[in-house]
C-alpha cells in the first residue's frame, strides 16, 4: 500500500496498485470522503487487509463511518469489505443490486444494510448529497461510480485516480471504442465518432 494523501480537503485516498507484469502497474484506490456521515468509496485489495483498516482507522474511526460505497465487487475493490461491514456497525453498503448479490456468494452481506442505487440515484450523508453515476470507463457492469457536487469530484472506480505529486495525472484524451452491446451496462447508447 501507498502513502495516505489527500486530493481535497475532506477527501482523503488510500492508494494502492497491482503490478502487472509486461504491462505496468495498476492504481486501486479507495477514498474517505469526510461528510457529516463519512463515506468510504471501496475498499482496497484483500492482501492490504490489515494495512487498509490501519489506514482507514487513522483518518477516522470505522464506527463513524455512515456508508460503505462500493463502486463494483472486482476483489481490487472490495478486499476489505466484510471487516470494514463488522468494524462500521451502523454503515449502510451502497452499490449495485446485483454487485450484492454476487457477493452474497463469498460473504455474508448483510442484505438488510444494503442500499442498492442505480445510475442517478442519490444519497443524502448529511452535509451533501451524492450521485450515482455511469463511468466514462469501466471493468465490469456494475460499475457505479460517485460524484459529489460539493467538492467537484469523481470517483469512478478503477480508471479515475486523482493526481498527486507522486502520481502523473491521467491522461484526458483517450481513444475510445464502443463496447459491443452484450458487453455494455444498460440499454444501448448512440455513440459519437472519436476524434483522433
Amino acid at each position: 500500500m501507498d502513502a495516505l494523501y489527500q486530493a481535497a480537503p475532506d477527501v482523503h485516498v488510500v492508494p494502492a496498485n497491482l503490478t502487472l507484469p509486461g504491462v505496468g502497474v495498476l492504481p486501486v484506490n479507495a477514498y474517505l470522503l469526510m461528510a457529516e456521515e463519512p463515506v468510504l468509496i471501496d475498499t482496497g485489495i484483500g492482501l492490504d487487509g490489515d494495512d487498509f483498516i490501519a489506514a482507514v482507522s487513522s483518518i477516522v474511526d470505522p464506527e463513524r463511518l455512515g456508508w460503505v460505497w462500493l463502486t463494483h465487487d472486482d476483489a481490487d475493490h472490495t478486499g476489505s469489505i466484510q471487516r470494514i461491514m463488522e468494524l462500521a456497525p451502523n454503515a449502510k453498503l451502497v452499490t449495485h443490486g446485483f454487485s450484492a448479490l454476487r457477493m452474497g456468494t463469498w460473504w455474508p452481506v448483510p442484505m438488510e444494510r444494503v442500499h442498492a442505487i442505480r445510475f442517478g440515484d442519490q444519497i443524502h450523508v448529511g452535509d451533501r448529497a451524492l450521485r450515482a453515476v455511469a463511468p466514462p470507463l469501466y471493468d465490469s457492469p456494475t460499475s457505479i461510480g460517485v460524484f459529489d457536487q460539493s467538492t467537484v469530484r469523481r470517483s469512478a472506480s478503477t480508471p479515475s485516480v486523482p493526481s498527486s505529486p507522486s502520481r502523473p495525472r491521467t491522461p484526458r484524451r483517450c481513444r475510445l471504442r464502443p463496447l459491443p452491446a452484450a458487453c455494455s451496462a444498460g440499454p444501448a447508447r448512440p455513440t459519437r465518432p472519436i476524434r483522433q
